[in-house]
């Protein structure tokens, strides 16, 4: 299941569990969301957020320069920075 042989797998506990097949790209949308530091995507009103909604990558890159996207390589380690942020909330405070 995983590729691997099973002597080298060690059990992560009870799921449920989630997976995507993801690949990096160097491109995200225009009118990035707005995020806090912990990237849940801000609401319309003044100091509100969308309540369970995250948003990480590319997708946040207004936290960043505004031709940040273009850098490619460095776009592969904010993904993974604001991943990793997302989730340390989500693990914290939703799950």
């Amino acid at each position: 299941m995983f590729f691997k042989d099973a002597k080298y797998l060690v059990p992560y506990g009870d799921g449920p569990y989630y997976a995507v097949r993801m690949a990096p790209t160097p491109f995200g949308t225009c009118g990035d969301l707005a995020v806090t530091p912990a990237m849940a995507v801000k609401g319309t009103e003044p100091g509100t957020t969308v309540p369970g909604l995250y948003a990480v990558g590319t997708e946040t890159v207004g936290t960043m320069h505004n031709d940040y996207y273009w850098a490619l390589g460095q776009t592969v380690g904010w993904a993974h920075t604001s991943g990793v942020l997302a989730a340390e909330e989500i693990a914290a405070n939703v799950l």
